[in-house]
């Protein structure tokens, strides 16, 4: 599980900004809490909302993790060798352009505690470390960095760390980092960190192109998930519930590179898609049949295929967030959604959000958590988040962006029973755009 997550010198974050999942001291709404997390003495939130104006820094605060989570899977990449880093500083501070940005989480795994994190420009890592916190005090496990006026990093290794370590760090490169270097030749409890992100933090941008007959494997591609009859019919008994009228599915995966459509675009065209990031020749493609059930004129039920395009933007949207939300139901999925409203009727966002806290039959009590950024004040209803679990982001004069709780008021927090969306609407809580009257310019 996720207990905290920092990030600083980062896109609009010049300064340290934190999220944490740790719960405050509040009695309400128990089911959003999971307690004594994996046998420990941590109550941490099943969810946190993130909201805030256009251009305050919510996107970025997604970003930010996205990119922590692709610079870990990716560093030790052969195909990365002679790559930059790709992570833009603050801006706006002409002093911090030169300036390394900072990341690092502190996360719950098997019932322990580690802080990873890692300091980065575009050419080299300056810092990493790795600790863990088997007891109250925290044990370094590893620790790295690099002086300006050397080539090659120091490394200090505590007590705890079992295995290799100088044959390790002699196949360190300056842009990539150790952890990442470490798993990939085998080290257990490297490679343990590295498959909480690889496969436990999922994150999701709604931000898809409509109208596209193909699902990209990055978003829902899970060929044992559609092949399962039995988690198909769950699948399907999901879809029912949510109310898309979609009674059954076909799927075929498939190379793009093998597909008609591919090979009968123009060279320039087949360029344009790989330059926009999304495809590449190898990439798997998912082609979707759905079908709906109706009535014909003599009033008989009839089964209709439609191809996935054809299905509104808000289905094919639901369809993708189905698959994230067995894997929460599983217990294995920390699921981070940029937009999660995006497309979606306010009902059925606030339905989904509900199933992260007591689903069918019985309530999770699992690993499963779930941080979205929106603008859909809605959802900000005393009786579906506790004060702790709304958070805000508000950006400068200066144009830098500050991540606050609802629980962080000093003075003027709100009460239980208050109205959040009326009183956030209001500016209360602050993160809301100031907008000028067209007319008078107020």
């Amino acid at each position: 599980m996720l207990i905290e997550f920092s990030v600083e010198n980062f896109l609009s974050f010049k300064e340290r900004a934190t999220l944490s999942m740790v719960a405050a001291k509040d009695d309400s709404l128990p089911q959003n809490v999971v307690h004594s997390a994996q046998g420990t003495n941590l109550d941490l939130l099943k969810s946190a909302a993130v909201y805030g104006a256009n251009a305050s820094g919510k996107t970025n605060l997604f970003k930010a993790l996205a990119f922590m989570k692709n610079f870990i899977l990716n560093s030790s990449k052969e195909s990365q060798k002679d790559s930059p880093i790709e992570v833009i500083p603050f801006k706006p501070d002409t002093s911090l352009r030169e300036k390394p940005s900072r990341f690092e989480v502190i996360i719950l795994l098997q019932g322990h505690r580690y802080r990873y994190g890692f300091v980065v420009d575009g050419s080299r890592v300056h810092e990493e470390w790795l600790l863990s916190y088997e007891k109250p005090k925290a044990r370094v496990l590893f620790k790295r960095s690099q002086a300006p006026s050397t080539s090659a990093p120091a490394f200090k290794f505590g007590s705890h760390w079992t295995g290799e370590k100088s044959r390790l760090t002699g196949f360190v490169r300056p842009n990539s980092l150790f952890l990442s270097l470490a798993a990939q030749l085998n080290h257990k409890l490297a490679g343990k960190i590295i498959s909480w992100f690889s496969e436990h933090l999922a994150t999701i941008s709604f931000y898809f192109d409509s109208g596209s007959d193909y699902i990209y494997e990055k978003l829902i591609l899970d060929e044992k998930f559609y092949y399962n009859e039995k988690l198909k019919a769950e699948f399907l008994k999901f879809l029912k519930r949510a109310d898309s009228q979609i009674t059954d599915f076909k799927v075929k995966s498939s190379l793009f590179k093998d597909l008609a459509e591919f090979s009968s675009l123009p060279i320039v065209e087949q360029a344009t898609l790989f330059k926009r990031g999304k495809l590449n020749p190898e990439s798997r493609v998912v082609k979707v049949i759905t079908y709906h059930e109706n009535l014909d004129q003599k009033g008989r039920r009839i089964k209709t295929a439609f191809n996935f395009s054809e299905e509104s933007d808000g289905t094919q949207k639901l369809f993708g967030l189905a698959w994230l939300w067995f894997l929460y139901v599983n217990g294995r999925l920390i699921l981070v959604a940029d937009e999660l409203d995006m497309r979606l009727h306010p009902l059925l966002t606030k339905w989904l959000i509900k199933q992260f806290y007591v689903l069918p039959d019985s309530p999770i009590e699992g690993n499963g958590q779930l941080i979205f950024m929106c603008h859909d004040s809605s959802l900000l209803d005393k009786n579906l988040f506790r004060r702790d679990q709304i958070w805000f982001t508000e950006r400068d004069a200066r144009g830098a962006s500050s991540l606050f709780s609802l629980w962080d008021f000093k003075e003027g927090k709100p009460r239980k029973a208050e109205n959040l969306a009326r009183g956030y609407l209001a500016g209360r809580y602050g993160a809301i755009p100031i907008l000028e009257d067209l007319a008078n310019g107020r």
